[in-house]
């Protein structure tokens, strides 16, 4: 989804910024979206990213506490996100 707006060695911040000026990202309220790798990075770009439009946002990564934590930005940026037990 985020594609176009990220590429190598783009910052978090500017990828979502990206993505709002292209327009990438719709009106996602009441749709689901599972987001693997959201730990960091990218990953974590698109589940915040996805969260901004308004998606539930289910994500996973190999680190729970960092998983947890995305979940809670993602709750925080309009969207609802949902880690795993």
């Amino acid at each position: 989804l985020l594609s176009g707006a990220v590429g190598s060695g783009t910052s978090l911040a500017s990828a979502q910024e990206g993505a709002a000026r292209s327009g990438v990202l719709q009106d996602l309220r009441g749709r689901f979206a599972v987001v693997t790798g959201a730990s960091r990075g990218i990953g974590k770009g698109i589940a915040i990213g996805l969260a901004e439009a308004g998606a539930i946002v289910f994500v996973t990564g190999r680190d729970a506490a960092k998983v947890a934590a995305t979940a809670e930005l993602a709750t925080k940026a309009g969207g609802q996100g949902i880690a795993p037990p």
